[in-house]
């Protein structure tokens, strides 16, 4: 992934021609080595510091852009998955670098909420083994109330 996303930022500097501004093409090289916040403050620096340079601003929000981007799939990918928590350390990781972002936010409560679902079936699995159906239809039924179409869980 590192190396896809540091083609994907020297193809947006070129495009944009910021190859020749080194601090934006540091702040790229940062980001492309894995020092993503260090690398995205050079290059948010760099646009406050130059703010009639659209080529500058457009390397900061094409490469900030392209960060939350790909830690969002890689977040949800895991979620999906069933891997809560990589997915709940990727959210994070993504509120450590964009605070207010709310995909981050409704990720990490999406994490929560399906930990308790897989909880939930997993209990209900184990009461309907032992022929206690009364107890796995009602944790059934909870996860079908909290959400109707959550067959991810039941159907594992």
């Amino acid at each position: 992934m590192k190396r896809t996303l540091f083609l994907m930022l020297v193809a947006a500097s070129w495009l944009a021609g910021c190859v020749g501004n080194p601090p934006v093409a540091e702040g790229e090289k940062l980001v492309a080595e894995g020092n993503v916040q260090q690398g995205l403050k050079m290059l948010e620096k760099a646009a406050r510091e130059n703010p009639t340079d659209a080529n500058v601003r457009g390397a900061y929000q094409t490469t900030r852009q392209t960060v939350l981007g790909g830690l969002l799939v890689e977040a949800d990918s895991a979620r999906n998955d069933g891997r809560f928590d990589d997915a709940e350390a990727i959210y994070r990781k993504i509120l450590q670098i964009f605070p207010t972002d709310p995909y981050a936010l409704y990720g990490l409560g999406a994490v929560d909420r399906e930990r308790q679902y897989a909880q939930l079936v997993d209990e209900a699995r184990t009461a309907a083994k032992n022929g206690d159906f009364g107890t796995a239809e009602r944790k059934t039924a909870k996860v079908l109330a909290d959400d109707p179409t959550n067959r991810k869980h039941l159907c594992r």
